[in-house]
């Protein structure tokens, strides 16, 4: 997947693709996707064991949290003392001679 955010209505379609019986080369071509992250998204479906009807009844924030999890820095609470520490970190960013690497030595 490399990071990538893929629209809602891909991941419904290839989910729609896949319980009709259609192959993978059938599902990459309509649905634009790399035969990685096709196998990923379907390897996800198969551990969450869920029926497809339940899944395309959900809102698309929510299928999304399915199916892209996210950042797990987001739950360290590093990630709360860095957001606490960014006003400041920004200021100083706008004065002469400060850079990143200086305030990340900081932090």
């Amino acid at each position: 997947m490399g990071g990538k955010i893929m629209l809602i209505s891909t991941i419904k379609q290839l989910l729609l693709f896949h319980t009709d019986g259609h192959g993978l080369k059938y599902i990459l071509r309509h649905t634009g996707m790399s035969k990685n992250t096709d196998k990923s998204f379907l390897l996800k479906f198969a551990v969450l064991q869920c029926f497809v009807d339940d899944l395309l009844k959900l809102d698309d924030p929510l299928l999304e949290g399915r199916f892209q999890g996210g950042n797990p820095s987001y739950s360290d609470d590093r990630h709360e003392v860095l957001l606490e520490r960014m006003p400041y970190f920004m200021a100083e960013l706008k004065k002469k001679g400060v850079t990143r690497h200086l305030l990340w030595e900081e932090y």
